[in-house]
């Protein structure tokens, strides 16, 4: 998705809006990408390179799990990030192309021959004289903001995974956990406020870019993760990997790869419902009677003996020495 969404951005022109040329909006002048105050690569480094680094060390501080667990959260959190970004570029690169928006710098990118126009009408891109037609084309695409979309995608999903393992809403009032969570967005928005100031974008471009990059980190990371509210308890881990060409070796649990720590109160009765010739095993915990009676297969709460138990104690030698019958001794376990 990403690489049909640049390509369509790079290889389509913009539908130029026509403008006023004697709009001062639009007299701003232009700045090479590489004096900006975030170019291309920064904005990399800053959406992806940080908050891939800042994941994992979060990520790493989770030693009450296992390592497989959180090397699939970690893995979670890595396609949720690539999600977003994949959904906010197409967005962008979309609507850029259909609205055509002549960026702040637009004239001085175009160079126009003539800053009039017959009484009535605007101008077009056809009075522009620059031999430049890429930086031309490139000067009307300024809705939304590309720039103010990837950062706040990427900080939205940062800030919901860090939120979530973190636990920022367990009661705790530890101010620590709200920087650590918080800080992505004070990025993104110094980053998104640069467009302004390096006469990129206006300033709805930046709020409209702000939004729509929000949303595409909500929705990638509700596809990953459940919401770091109210499922505190959840400690911010990952939805479990379906299963997928794999079941021969995988320890499926309802159509899911199982991780022990799925069931806390116990990792045996787990990994007996994977067994479905088991006719017979004990529940721990009460409410898996549910579970185990959808296998198929009889139940028993902890301090009740299951029905093969009672059947062994009912048929066994010490049985019959108390006057239990020898000869029902040979009768199939029920």
């Amino acid at each position: 998705m990403i690489t049909v969404a640049i390509t369509y951005g790079v290889s389509t022109t913009p539908r130029f809006q026509e403008f006023y040329a004697m709009d001062p909006s639009l007299w701003h002048f232009y700045y090479p990408e590489a004096a900006t105050a975030t170019p291309i690569w920064l904005l990399m480094v800053l959406a992806f390179v940080a908050p891939l680094a800042a994941m994992a060390a979060v990520e790493a501080a989770a030693i009450q799990d296992k390592v497989l667990r959180r090397i699939w959260d970690y893995f979670a959190a890595v396609t949720a990030l690539t999600c977003a970004t994949a959904i906010q570029l197409i967005l962008v690169v979309t609507l850029k192309n259909l609205v055509g928006k002549p960026r702040p710098d637009a004239i001085h990118r175009c160079l126009p021959s003539s800053f009039t126009a017959p009484i009535g009408q605007l101008s077009t891109v056809e009075i522009c004289t620059s031999p430049y037609r890429t930086l031309v084309a490139e000067g009307f695409r300024s809705f939304p903001s590309g720039h103010a979309s990837t950062i706040f995608a990427s900080a939205t999903v940062q800030a919901l995974f860090t939120m979530g393992r973190v636990r920022l809403f367990d009661g705790r009032g530890i101010f620590l956990k709200l920087v650590q969570t918080g800080y992505p967005f004070l990025i993104a928005t110094s980053v998104s406020a640069a467009r302004v100031t390096d006469n990129r974008h206006f300033l709805w471009d930046v709020i409209a870019g702000t939004f729509l990059g929000i949303a595409a980190g909500v929705i990638a990371f509700l596809l990953y993760f459940p919401p770091p509210y109210p499922y505190i308890k959840n400690h911010g881990k990952a939805y479990l990997p379906r299963r997928f060409c794999a079941s021969k070796y995988q320890r499926n649990f309802d159509g899911f790869w199982h991780f022990e720590d799925m069931f806390p109160e116990t990792t045996a009765t787990a990994t007996e419902l994977q067994d479905r010739s088991s006719a017979n095993f004990v529940v721990p915990n009460p409410t898996l009677k549910t579970m185990a009676v959808s296998r198929g297969g009889s139940f028993a709460t902890v301090g009740e003996p299951s029905n093969a138990t009672r059947s062994r104690s009912a048929f066994s030698p010490q049985a019959s020495n108390h006057g239990g019958s020898t000869s029902s001794a040979t009768a199939p376990l029920q």
